[in-house]
């Protein structure tokens, strides 16, 4: 799963939804380590304040072509471990770099780091006839 919805992928849409239900998508750029999605951004941000009181969120890729949609919980991530995010901020470097991104691990020591557990994911890319479900426990 990480390789189709990863290394080559520039931008993600993360889905959050407010405490009335009212959903809201961002796009991010955002790196896998360890089976996780890492996405960074502002604390001030309308999605830092959803995941705030609502963890539950959707990622999907940036276009319909080839899907790739995760449905999970994220959290944010005050003050990660340095190593974690020395290992985040290495991939963000190696994506992203090129594009002027290249994040120092101690960025997120006061916020801004988010982490992404998918729990169920669906992919496809000849609707109907390939679809596919995976299920984290």
């Amino acid at each position: 799963m990480e390789n189709r919805a990863c290394p080559k992928r520039v931008a993600y849409w993360v889905c959050t939804a407010n405490a009335d239900g009212q959903p809201h998508a961002t796009p991010v750029w955002g790196v896998w380590v360890d089976d996780t999605f890492y996405f960074d951004g502002s604390p001030k941000t309308r999605r830092a304040r959803d995941l705030a009181i609502n963890s539950q969120v959707a990622v999907h890729l940036e276009n319909g072509m080839d899907v790739v949609i995760l449905e999970g919980t994220a959290r944010a991530i005050s003050k990660p471990a340095r190593a974690r995010a020395t290992r985040v901020a290495r991939e963000y470097r190696a994506k992203y770099a090129a594009m002027g991104y290249a994040p120092k691990a101690s960025q997120w020591d006061k916020g801004g780091l988010y982490a992404m557990r998918p729990t169920r994911a669906f992919a496809w890319t000849k609707f109907p006839t390939d679809m596919t479900r995976w299920k984290w426990k």
